[in-house]
């Protein structure tokens, strides 16, 4: 498909500064946008911190050690209860084995268990391409094609692959590597025995510790003098802890704080706490062995903290930050830094990062309870509200980085009674890392919004946040965004939402292939900017509909669209619209053969792109203008343009785009006689094609063959 995102586009003011390890793409006008793009992609490593004082497991890691020597099977799962230890347990043997892989570690956490929906394998194999350094237009929109990419980059490799907390084979299957000299390790609740026939998985099965070895822990822990002093009280403490390691760490560092508390008084607190809890338990009950040390930590913890503990129960996303809590509590920074060091002291949360920490799935749930208990449902629709708003905003903020004179109609989202200070960011490559870390936060937290009758919020979120999955070839949540927009829109009858989500959806659906329903979206997106006379909603719907028409080579009919887009683009002011209409007017005009007006509407819109510096946009007019010189025949002037054009994605770091321009000047040249000089910049062209894997690759080898 060559059909563009009618939303102003994302990436074509990105400035090129973004890294290696940050890749940004998106379509862009038939062609695909990349920027930064490394001509070797880094080596992954993404495994988390490795978990400090780890204790026990001897013999599940030498049952580790054992499948990894063997060499079969090149698959393994650690199952268990939730608070066992299981991705403990994985993520220390996996620091411990990762010098056998020198082609890198992947890690994802497919949250089947935690917040929000789980990931599907779709996603998943996504998120490891871009960690594999496949530039985003190379991204196949098929979820077929992207999972055989999957694995043949995967072939032959020596690479290890962690993922956690799996909700069952069907969500893991499609992530797992072709080759036995790659190695995965799949943390889940569930014994996913279905791997054990299908592809011969080696289980590592966790239970609760023994009396024995809990004690062992505590020993560790606290140190062996305190608990050989009171052995009964050490054993009685590792009972009421349902003998699982989460409950016993957050003992201990209680135990640590205070060198002078004899165990026996912690065993009798423990006591009374459990009989003021015994009510709530029940046979089904997740928290039945944790409440009682959980609460009992809980209720050690200062007002404000407490707090903000339970509101943490709220958020739909895996990570926490100090602007989640800014947000979510109310306070300033300088507070949540402070609440968020006691939480992590306290081991009711963990820092995995500078200011990001993440919450147990077990913790959340019982910090939500607490949060129900103790909260009014004023106060927690309220604490959603301004989580949501902070996300959203920040989202705009971050946008704003690619694309600065994009509208994205937050504007009436301010609330004087309730303001949220969102982040700033001073650049596109933060903006773009941001994104990354908060992508799967971002999608439940949408959900959320929309599940919780936020429905303003969650009908604005959408343009906001699908740049990032635009830029970053994910086309499935890209999708799944603007449906949750289209829904939450028309659950509060707003007219203009429900065109600024018909728009987005229909671009979603043009690029996987949807064109019947493109279409039916895109038209009725101009018949609601109609009615409200939103001209550039109304614009950007009507060139959406051409661009479908050019794309089938319908060029008449998309020429008619472009000229309608026009005119609305122009009554509102809408600059880059109205040049990439007439862009897309030249194009229609090329491929008719009408030269002389391909010239024309390609020189207009180079005049606006210049006048707006955007320059991508403006070397993307510079190569259409090439194009129609060149078939023509004024060779000459093709040349200067394509020239001009390569300069300029030369300086923004795209390498596609410069292949191909290149493959276009030798064309140009070898017309003019010039062969040595034509095949010289086929070489390069070549060159840059078999680093970036580009198919065009066959086409420049054809013309080096035949001259």
């Amino acid at each position: 498909m060559t059909v563009e995102p009618t939303d102003d586009g994302v990436g074509n003011q990105v400035t090129g500064q973004v890294n290696a390890v940050v890749q940004a793409g998106t379509i862009y006008g038939g062609f695909h946008l990349s920027l930064g793009i490394a001509a070797h992609a880094a080596l992954p490593r993404q495994l988390p911190a490795r978990p400090s004082r780890f204790i026990n497991r001897q013999q599940q890691l030498m049952r580790l050690d054992q499948l990894l020597a063997d060499d079969s099977p090149a698959v393994t799962f650690v199952a268990g209860a939730p608070g066992i230890g299981k991705s403990t347990l994985a993520l220390h043997w996996a620091h411990q084995v990762r010098h056998h892989f020198p082609d890198g570690d992947l890690y994802l956490n497919l949250r089947g268990y935690g917040p929000g929906t789980p990931l599907t394998p779709q996603q998943g194999i996504e998120f490891f391409l871009h960690t594999l350094g496949v530039p985003s237009e190379k991204v196949p929109i098929d979820p077929e094609l992207s999972a055989s990419l999957y694995r043949s980059i995967l072939n032959d490799k020596r690479i290890l692959v962690l993922i956690d907390n799996a909700a069952s084979a069907a969500q893991v299957r499609p992530l797992l590597p072709p080759t036995r000299t790659c190695f995965t390790l799949i943390t889940s609740r569930s014994r996913l025995s279905s791997l054990v026939v299908t592809e011969g998985a080696g289980p590592v099965v966790l239970d609760v510790l023994t009396p024995d070895e809990s004690v062992e822990m505590l020993r560790q822990l606290i140190g062996a003098e305190r608990v050989n002093s009171e052995p009964e009280s050490a054993t009685r403490i590792a009972l009421r802890c349902g003998h699982l390691p989460l409950a016993l760490r957050i003992v201990a560092e209680r135990l640590a704080e205070d060198d002078y508390l004899p165990l026996a008084e912690l065993v009798e607190e423990l006591d009374n706490e459990y009989l003021r809890l015994d009510t709530l338990a029940s046979r089904d009950d997740e928290l039945a062995n944790l409440r009682v040390v959980f609460s009992w930590s809980y209720h050690r913890l200062d007002q404000e903290t407490a707090r903000v503990f339970r509101l943490l129960g709220l958020h739909a996303g895996t990570d926490i930050s100090t602007g989640t809590v800014s947000a979510l509590a109310r306070v300033d920074d300088r507070l949540a830094r402070h609440t968020l060091r006691s939480l992590a002291n306290s081991h009711l949360i963990q820092q995995i990062a500078p200011e990001r920490y993440r919450l147990h799935d077990l913790l959340r749930l019982y910090a939500a309870e607490r949060s129900s208990i103790e909260e009014s449902s004023m106060e927690r629709q309220s604490a959603v509200r301004r989580l949501v708003r902070w996300y959203l905003l920040s989202a705009a903020n971050a946008r704003r980085s690619f694309l600065p004179d994009l509208p994205l109609g937050v504007g009436d989202l301010s609330d004087i009674d309730d303001p949220t200070e969102p982040l700033s960011f001073s650049g596109a490559e933060e903006a773009l890392t941001w994104f990354e870390v908060e992508q799967f936060t971002l999608l439940s937290t949408l959900e959320q919004a929309l599940n919780l009758g936020h429905l303003d919020l969650a009908a604005t979120m959408p343009r906001a946040i699908a740049g990032f999955f635009e830029v970053r070839a994910y086309w499935s949540d890209y999708r799944h965004v603007y449906t949750i927009g289209l829904q939450a829109a028309r659950g509060i009858d707003s007219t203009r939402w429900m065109a600024a989500n018909l728009i987005g959806l229909a671009d979603a659906e043009s690029i996987l292939g949807n064109v019947d329903k493109a279409l039916a979206s895109y038209r009725e997106a101009v018949r609601l900017s109609r009615a409200i006379e939103d001209s550039r909603d109304e614009g950007f719907a009507l060139r959406g509909i051409g661009l479908v028409h050019q794309d089938a080579s319908r060029f008449e009919l998309a020429a008619d669209h472009y000229r309608q887009a026009l005119t609305a683009l122009r009554m509102a002011g809408a600059q880059r619209g109205e040049g990439m209409c007439l862009l897309s007017l030249g194009e229609c005009y090329r491929a008719l053969e009408r030269f002389d007006e391909a010239i024309t509407y390609g020189v207009r819109a180079l005049a606006i792109f210049r006048h707006t510096r955007d320059q991508l946009a403006e070397a993307r007019a510079l190569g259409s203008l090439g194009t129609a010189r060149q078939h023509e025949g004024r060779l000459s002037e093709a040349l200067e343009y394509y020239t001009e054009a390569l300069a300029i994605f030369r300086k923004f770091d795209h390498p596609h785009k410069e292949a191909l321009t290149l493959l276009d000047l030798g064309d140009v040249l070898d017309r003019l006689g010039q062969s040595a000089n034509a095949r010289d910049h086929w070489l390069r062209a070549k060159t840059i094609f078999e680093r970036i894997g580009a198919p065009e690759i066959d086409l420049v080898s054809a013309r080096l063959t035949n001259t």
